[in-house]
């Protein structure tokens, strides 16, 4: 017995679905129109870097972050493992939103990558290790800061990178030096 699907109703499903994320991104924003707009700006750059525990074995992370009035732009690489060449590893350009609490940072990004390296034949870093192509790759990143002083944080960092060759992701800590 086979599940048959209308391909009309599919396309009303698919449309909805990916509707819905730009309904919800439009409606919360902010339109100044003729309104009078803050003439100050708000621009924090950084760089960060630390170890992670990543679904292909024990690596690294850095990030060149900039955030400009809560936009971040972000150069990241990751790479799943210490020994270099026989790792997995991404370069990504990555935009996303971020907000401070007190002497907290939080952010969130997404964009594109570059991934190449040794991948597995399994999802989670076993079976046999074979070279992959290097491919186009979408990362997302997200991160929770503690800000002790001023040009000093200390962060943990989560990671997923989805791409045809070897899909990975993570989570390790880093500390940010930079202007904040």
């Amino acid at each position: 017995m086979g599940i048959r699907f209308n391909k009309s109703e599919l396309r009303k499903a698919l449309l909805v679905l990916l509707g819905l994320p730009l309904i919800l991104v439009t409606s919360t924003s902010v339109s100044y129109g003729q309104g009078m707009q803050k003439s100050d700006s708000n621009i924090n750059y950084g760089v960060q870097a630390g170890p992670s525990i990543t679904t292909l074995g024990t690596g690294v992370q850095a990030d060149l972050v900039v955030d400009y009035n809560n936009h971040l732009f972000s150069i990241s690489t990751t790479s799943t493992d210490l020994d270099v060449g026989t790792e997995t590893w991404d370069i990504a350009l990555l935009y996303g939103r971020s907000m401070n609490y007190r002497s907290f940072y939080l952010s969130a990004g997404t964009g594109v990558a570059v991934i190449g390296g040794e991948g597995y034949s399994d999802l989670f870093g076993r079976g046999t290790k074979t070279s992959i192509e290097t491919s186009i790759g979408f990362p997302l990143r997200g991160q929770v800061s503690w800000q002790p002083i001023r040009f000093l944080a200390l962060g943990i960092n989560s990671f997923l990178n989805v791409n045809t060759e070897q899909p990975f992701g993570g989570i390790g800590v880093s500390v940010r030096l930079g202007s904040f």
